[in-house]
């Protein structure tokens, strides 16, 4: 897993991706954790994140691809509703005491590709797995093969999940008819 520091909230090739505010002691850890690629561009910037995480933060202009699995701390400029943002030519020659007050910390991460489930779908089929799963712990590696699929579903690979739910029922299938 690669780690970056970026200054927006850039998706960088297609894929799935999460994103979620953190606080400053969180971004803190992470930046502590170590080893990490700055890709902020502007001094003020780096020196803003700099002062926020007690740690230098290296000013460098490259562009890079979250792979999946991969990380940015994201640092960027937010402004309030109806506020039209810096104006091109103002990038770069902001305080730093302006970047302080008007910032929003985040983490971005890439995500295995794969079908999007909704949180609400992937917790009932999770709730009727588990619940199926405690029935077939009698029926042998059919229980084994129910819970390979939940794995898969918090995964993001639904089609494997599918196969491994169908050798399931096919094993349970085999298992009753012996009995």
């Amino acid at each position: 897993m690669n780690r970056y520091i970026f200054n927006s909230c850039v998706i960088t090739r297609p894929g799935q991706y999460s994103y979620r505010h953190i606080d400053l002691e969180e971004a803190r850890r992470w930046i502590d954790a170590g080893p990490f690629t700055s890709t902020i561009r502007y001094r003020e910037t780096a020196r803003a994140l700099a002062t926020l995480v007690r740690r230098p933060i290296e000013v460098r202009s490259v562009v890079t691809h979250l792979e999946v699995g991969d990380q940015a701390l994201v640092f960027r400029l937010v402004f309030p509703p109806g506020a039209t943002g810096l104006p091109i030519s103002q990038k770069g020659r902001i305080s730093t005491g302006f970047i302080l007050d008007h910032c929003e910390i985040g983490i971005l991460q890439r995500l295995p590709d794969g079908p999007a489930v909704a949180l609400e779908e992937y917790n009932e089929l999770a709730a009727r797995l588990r619940k199926a799963g405690k029935e077939l712990a009698r029926s042998g590696d059919a229980y084994y093969h129910v819970i390979d699929a939940l794995k898969e579903i918090r995964e993001g690979r639904i089609q494997d999940a599918i196969i491994g739910l169908e050798v399931a029922a096919e094993e349970l299938a085999f298992s009753v008819g012996k009995d």
